[in-house]
């Protein structure tokens, strides 16, 4: 019951952003599957007692490839569903926490939390980049074959046009 209440929040949390940024409304179905699949692979990642870096970098690639197949198939730009998609992950409560223990001036936990999160959040950035330039190189893969094809079929017409002149 829980993991379907964290889903749920996860999936209201992101498309509340979504429409935020005014994402349509075909695509909110898509955007809200993105971030609470990412949400529930960080949690349940964290539980199997993965740093929270590792987990959050895993989640976030997560995010990027839902967010990529969801571009494909609704043709749509994959920030649509990247953007809303890893608020979830976002750790805001790592920021409020380091600010915490800045004011009541406990340095050395201000200073922990502070290191934690910027490499949660350093870890969510690189998944997202890994997972956006490997999208990036298929599709140039894929442009480049679809062009030495055509290039191919076009040298093959030319060459039987010759032969029955």
């Amino acid at each position: 019951m829980r993991w379907i209440l964290e889903f749920v929040g996860a999936f209201a949390a992101t498309v509340g952003f979504a429409i935020f940024f005014n994402a349509s409304r075909k695509s909110l179905l898509w955007v809200g599957t993105t971030g609470a699949v990412g949400w529930i692979l960080s949690v349940l990642l964290l539980k199997q007692n993965m740093t929270s870096a590792w987990a959050y970098l895993i989640a976030s690639m997560g995010v990027a490839f839902f967010a990529e197949f969801f571009a494909i198939q609704t043709k749509n730009p994959s920030t649509v569903f990247s953007v809303p998609g890893i608020y979830p992950l976002v750790p805001g409560y790592g920021l409020y926490q380091t600010m915490y223990y800045f004011t009541i001036k406990e340095i050395d936990l201000a200073t922990n939390t502070m290191l934690e999160t910027l490499s949660n959040a350093g870890a969510i950035a690189l998944g997202i980049i890994v997972i956006s330039s490997l999208s990036n190189i298929r599709k140039q893969w894929i442009t480049k074959k679809r062009h030495m094809t055509q290039t191919q079929e076009t040298d093959d017409a030319e060459e039987n046009r010759s032969i029955f002149e």
